[in-house]
């Protein structure tokens, strides 16, 4: 007993018709299937464009996170008393 089956020629378009079965049951089964809880979409939160503007209090912190992320104090560098290297301001100890 064997579990080879003798060789035979396919032609490319009896090859791309199978290939084309294969793939369209494979899109079958995908489309059959449920998607799970956490990827369906509430169409009710989601149906507004453009949103609204944050409010005032929010637009405030983001400012200010924004202003304090870009001080001077941040990118400013000095030379490491010890050894010369440049370090963060922030980081050197005086």
């Amino acid at each position: 007993m064997t579990v080879f089956h003798p060789y035979t020629h396919i032609s490319s378009s009896e090859h791309v018709i199978k290939y084309r079965e294969v793939k369209k049951s494979q899109i079958n089964n995908i489309s059959d299937s449920k998607q799970p809880e956490s990827l369906e979409i509430d169409t009710h939160i989601h149906n507004t464009f453009p949103p609204a503007p944050p409010d005032a209090s929010l637009r405030r912190n983001i400012i200010n996170d924004f202003c304090d992320a870009i001080k001077p104090s941040k990118f400013e560098e000095a030379g490491c008393t010890v050894c010369g290297a440049l370090t963060l301001q922030t980081e050197l100890l005086i």
